[in-house]
C-alpha cells in the first residue's frame, strides 16, 4: 500500500515539474516561434479561412469587431464532437471521439448522483422510496 502512495506522490510531482519546465520552455521562446492558433473564431469576417485582424493596414488603430456567440459555437463543436481532429486525422478520431464521449457520460453521471444525494440529504426527495418523476429519474 505504501508503494501505491508513493507512486502516487511520484506522478503528482512529476506532472508539476512537467508542466513548469514546459512554461519555462514556451516563455524563453523568440516571439515569432510563439505560434497564434487559428481560425480565431471571434473574428467574424475571417474565421472562415483561418485570418486575423492583424491582416489590416493599421490594424492597432481601428476597434476589433468580436462575435463572442460564434466563438461560443465554435468552442462547443470542438469540445463535443472533436471537429478539428475529425478534419485533420479521421483515424485518430475514431478513438478519440468514443473515449471522449464516455468522459462526458461519466461526468454526466457524477453530476446526477451527486445533486441525487444532495437533494436526499436536504429532504426535497427521497431516493429510497421515489414519489415523483425527478425522484425516479435520480433513483434508476
Amino acid at each position: 500500500m505504501l508503494a501505491l502512495y508513493l507512486f502516487t506522490y511520484f506522478s503528482i510531482l512529476a506532472f508539476i515539474f512537467l508542466v513548469v519546465q514546459k512554461i519555462i520552455r514556451y516563455s524563453r521562446m523568440p516571439v515569432h516561434l510563439r505560434w497564434e492558433l487559428y481560425p480565431v473564431a471571434h473574428e467574424p469576417e475571417r474565421n472562415k479561412y483561418g485570418g486575423s485582424y492583424f491582416e489590416e493596414k493599421e490594424w492597432w488603430s481601428k476597434p476589433i469587431k468580436k462575435d463572442h456567440l460564434a466563438e461560443m459555437l465554435y468552442m462547443l463543436e470542438e469540445i463535443f464532437f472533436l471537429k478539428g481532429v475529425y478534419h485533420h486525422n479521421k483515424k485518430l478520431w475514431l478513438f478519440s471521439y468514443p473515449f471522449h464521449l464516455g468522459l462526458y457520460l461519466i461526468t454526466a453521471v457524477f453530476i446526477l448522483i451527486t445533486g441525487s444525494a444532495i437533494l436526499n440529504l436536504g429532504g426535497l426527495i427521497s431516493i429510497s422510496n421515489p414519489q415523483n418523476a425527478g425522484g425516479e429519474i435520480l433513483f434508476y
